[in-house]
């Protein structure tokens, strides 16, 4: 197991204690993506793919459509703020909501704000009878 792996295992079991502190930004910088995320007064650092939790795009992230690269971003996303059991759960509700429809090359998004996206998917999961 590599450092990575070793890094993307405990962030899957592990959410963020204050998700208020962590901030995702992106950039598209001609045929790349480059995602990195940042607690406050830490250095940024790039988001993991998160492959070993599943392996939607192994390429990297994409963001603007409802895709496999934009899956394997808001799989990230969501397990950094919330942990593997809540991201699994949640994330395509994620991604339908906070990264298909970006359309700019570059943008920010909120550990809060993504919290409050898998919040509302859980709350109607189990509105519906569903798995929350």
């Amino acid at each position: 197991m590599t450092n990575t792996e070793d890094t993307e295992h405990l962030a899957s079991e592990h959410p963020h204690p204050q998700p208020a502190r962590l901030t995702f930004t992106a950039e598209r910088l001609g045929h790349e993506t480059v995602v990195s995320m940042t607690q406050a007064g830490q250095a940024s650092r790039p988001l993991p793919l998160h492959l070993a939790v599943r392996c939607h795009s192994p390429t990297g992230f994409d963001w603007g459509y409802a895709g496999s690269a934009p899956a394997q971003l808001a799989l990230a996303l969501c397990i950094e703020v919330v942990g593997r059991a809540r991201a699994e759960r949640a994330y395509q509700a994620v991604k339908d909501r906070l990264v298909a429809p970006r359309l700019e090359d570059a943008w920010m998004l909120s550990g809060t704000t993504v919290l409050a996206v898998v919040e509302a998917a859980e709350q109607a999961a189990r509105a519906s009878g569903g798995e929350a």
